[in-house]
């Protein structure tokens, strides 16, 4: 896992915030359906804080443009309605049918040249995700020790 995180954090940084509230969406959905593996625990990595509704609005839009395709949200049958993450994890928190534990963790990239200040700005942003039971956690994925 390291190395896969090394390799995608090396690029300039990506997007800006992460579309969490996809993955978060997605699990809901999991939870959802009769399953006979339910799901039992939710990761989340990342290394920028999660996307705010402006950035749900306009990175939907963009990848409508990139697709060449204005209704490429609407034609996904799941993602068709833009969410948040705190509506997700709000979900998470209120369902009734299992309480997943979300565990919460963020890296940093190389680019950082701020590291304490960038390292409180996630922790206070990825603590919000960890519920139901989960944790939240500094990742340092440069650190053969602890990565």
């Amino acid at each position: 896992m390291r190395s896969f995180l090394n390799d995608k954090l090396k690029n300039d940084g990506g997007q800006g915030n992460e579309a969490i509230e996809i993955g978060l969406q997605y699990a809901n959905n999991e939870i959802l359906k009769d399953d006979d593996i339910p799901l039992s625990l939710i990761i989340i990595i990342g290394d920028a804080p999660p996307n705010t509704p402006e950035n749900v609005e306009s990175k939907r839009k963009e990848a409508a443009r990139e697709e060449g395709n204005m209704n490429y949200w609407l034609e996904t049958e799941d993602y068709k309605v833009p969410t948040h993450w705190s509506t997700e994890i709000k979900k998470l928190e209120d369902s009734e049918i299992s309480k997943v534990p979300v565990y919460s963790f963020y890296v940093l990239n190389e680019k950082v040249t701020r590291i304490e200040e960038a390292k409180a700005a996630l922790q206070t942003e990825f603590s919000k995700l960890a519920v139901n039971g989960g944790k939240c956690s500094f990742l340092d994925i440069h650190n053969e020790q602890t990565g």
